[in-house]
């Protein structure tokens, strides 16, 4: 049952009458109205969505009238009738504003008059969610400039010809300049958004990335840049919002090294434990329920050892272990990798590798267990039967290396920890039952050393893809 109220202004005119009686029929709300005094005096009582009346060309104040309805209600849509004589009377002593309708008797029906009405009846609708949809916006506006304006987070956006059309204080702040609105963002930021913003525009595919830059203070920024789109004639702006995480790494590095500490001590008597279960294994090879407990306990073992030298590995980087850095044929690195992994049915491993791939720049054992580990990561993270891509292309100066999964969207809470060493995250996939970020800490250390740099790449979409970029051997 419709529940807009329609009020009119009855003077016994037929049609008026007519309509009225089609309307309640059709189960509308109707208020009548003897004068144009009782319309106002209901107008402070209620809310109406039409106001359906004559106009009366010999009352020189129906003008004013119908002013004083459109200050009492500015939403209601007022039908006016007239005749095609009174027609230019209406136009000449009211604005377009201040009416929306006009019904010219005596040609028109009852009916064309009720398909009119209903048409009043839905532009109400419309300014009715217009104005709420304008209130949302402007409280959503309010609470966004609120966390603009105090925020800790730099907040930049640029349009797609890269003008910094808004800057936070908190961004002015780290990069030291109150002038940066208006600028062409490759001109006034520093170098090292500069290339988060030339590279992610070549090899983002219009998807979120979050990279993690050392700063010139000794700080670490986690950047987060998301495309904008502005249209289809126009190319996508963007949106990058920069987080100090220097705290949160503090705070990980005096877990790290109680862990060190902690995995000196377990791996002598873990690497005796496993000695003993194969002994074991082979004493009581008959009994299959003994074995499928020395296999999970030895599965167990061996993911506690990896975790030890994966710690150890990465406080010798930390320390200033130094690499040995030479021109390696990444092709040849890439498919050793895909015939040590492949060999697994419930995993598809995909290769794909650009043709004139170039020598890469970087230690060659380094690299090897820095893929093994990204590969391992994308495996455990991807349900059975699904398929884990590996992509290697060159750009510019630069060997971008992608390793991509079927697994689940990372969280916020994932996202916000990824290169914590001590961040332990469910795998969600056919591998163990949790990965430790110890794993991505190591590959971010090692991709740092090198030269390069680790991307997160569609942050929130299905799946994740990480990449890493390293120097050509020519750079």
């Amino acid at each position: 049952m419709p529940k807009d109220q329609i009020l009119i202004l009855k003077n016994d005119h037929p049609l008026l009458q007519q309509i009225g009686s089609l309307l309640k029929r059709r189960s509308y709300l109707v208020e009548e109205a003897a004068s144009t005094a009782d319309v106002l005096f209901l107008l402070e009582k209620s809310t109406f969505s039409v106001l359906i009346l004559k106009w009366d060309a010999s009352s020189g104040a129906m003008a004013a009238f119908l002013r004083q309805v459109r200050k009492a209600d500015e939403q209601m849509v007022c039908v006016v009738m007239a005749t095609p004589a009174e027609l230019m009377d209406v136009e000449t002593r009211l604005k377009p504003e201040d009416f929306y309708n006009c019904l010219m008797n005596p040609f028109v029906s009852a009916d064309q008059g009720m398909a009119m009405v209903e048409r009043a009846l839905l532009q109400h609708r419309l300014l009715a969610e217009r104005e709420e949809l304008s209130a949302r916006i402007q409280q959503q506006s309010a609470v966004l400039h609120v966390l603009l304006s105090h925020g800790s987070d730099g907040v930049l956006f640029a349009n797609g010809r890269g003008e910094l059309l808004a800057v936070n204080p908190a961004a002015s702040a780290l990069l030291h300049s109150n002038n940066l609105q208006g600028a062409d963002a490759l001109q006034g930021l520093p170098e090292a958004l500069t290339r988060i913003i030339t590279d992610w525009q070549m090899i983002g595919d219009g998807l979120p990335a979050l990279i993690e830059v050392p700063w010139a203070d000794g700080s670490v920024q986690m950047v987060n840049i998301t495309p904008m789109p502005e249209g289809a004639e126009n190319p996508p702006g963007w949106l990058m919002l920069i987080r100090d995480v220097s705290p949160l790494k503090s705070l990980d590095e005096m877990r790290t090294q109680a862990l060190v500490e902690t995995s000196a001590r377990l791996c002598p008597p873990l690497t005796q434990g496993m000695n003993d279960l194969v002994d074991l294994n082979v004493l009581t090879s008959q009994n299959l329920r003994v074995n499928e407990v020395v296999y999970r306990l030895s599965q167990t073992w061996k993911r506690i050892l990896e975790w030890g030298g994966d710690l150890n590995a990465l406080t010798q980087i930390e320390a200033g272990g130094k690499m040995s850095l030479q021109a390696i044929d990444l092709k040849t690195v890439l498919q050793e990798l895909y015939d040590c992994h492949n060999t697994c049915n419930e995993i598809r491993l995909e290769l794909s590798l650009d043709p004139a791939l170039p020598p890469i720049h970087a230690d060659i054992e380094q690299l090897s267990g820095l893929l093994h580990r990204l590969v391992k990561r994308a495996v455990a993270r991807s349900p059975m039967g699904a398929t884990v891509r590996l992509n290697a292309k060159a750009h510019d100066d630069q060997i971008w290396i992608s390793v991509s999964d079927e697994g689940g969207a990372l969280t916020s809470l994932e996202l916000a920890h990824l290169f914590d060493r001590t961040f332990a995250r469910n795998s969600g996939g056919s591998g163990c039952n949790a990965c430790t970020g110890l794993e991505m800490a190591l590959v971010k250390k090692i991709t740092d050393q090198m030269g390069g740099r680790v991307w997160v790449g569609g942050p929130g979409q299905p799946g994740t893809t990480i990449l890493i970029s390293l120097p050509t051997a020519a750079t």
